[in-house]
């Protein structure tokens, strides 16, 4: 059996693991759904990705696709201290003028994003974002390379559903949800395992 390792492996593995013959459509709209319910559950494991922004002559630049909140943006300039987030009203009130300078203040309004004083520059942004989903055009993401099984076993759900057969269905959700489960812990070491522990109290 061919690995699942993309959009046209994934669809295939659908026809065959529930044996029936959807069409296109249909598998699209169960990849859909799964990938709805994984961008709900995966908040939890606060995948961040690196993105370079780059700000116009005002200062403001347009965020990728899947943005959801901001880790820490700063400069890409070696030496460059993570600029402070605060809202729109308030940074345009520490510089009514938009006078240009070394931005100190970020704000996000929407799918803009603002930096102050203004300065046209690139920033690297750290970044919570969605999943990216699959299509034929948009073959692969971060969560079918690494758990492809997590993707087939909720799409599967998903045509169960379609079939009436909720007892099914829910059991392909739970198997899914036991793989992101593997998922977030393969985060949590992948983002925790080298760092060090400081108490926050004296200690003898």
């Amino acid at each position: 059996m061919t690995a699942i390792t993309n959009y046209t492996t994934l669809i295939a593995a659908i026809d065959d693991w529930s044996e029936r013959d959807y069409t296109d459509a249909q598998k699209d709209q169960f990849i859909g759904l799964a990938e709805s319910e994984f961008n709900l559950i995966l908040r939890s494991y606060r995948r961040i990705e690196q993105n370079t922004l780059t700000t116009n002559s005002s200062g403001e630049a347009t965020l990728p696709a899947g943005f959801r909140s901001m880790v820490s943006i700063k400069r890409d300039y070696s030496g460059s201290a993570p600029l402070i987030p605060t809202d729109w009203r308030t940074l345009e009130a520490l510089n009514p003028y938009a006078l240009s300078g070394l931005p100190e203040y970020y704000a996000i309004k929407g799918t803009t994003l603002k930096v102050s004083p203004v300065a046209e520059d690139d920033f690297i942004a750290e970044m919570e974002v969605a999943l990216s989903g699959l299509t034929s055009s948009n073959a692969t993401n971060w969560l079918i390379t690494l758990a492809p099984m997590a993707y087939l076993a909720m799409c599967l759900s998903a045509a169960e559903a379609f079939q009436k057969n909720f007892s099914e269905a829910a059991t392909w959700k739970a198997q899914a949800l036991q793989y992101l489960d593997l998922v977030g812990i393969q985060s949590d070491v992948a983002q925790f395992a080298t760092a060090s522990v400081v108490l926050d109290m004296p200690t003898p």
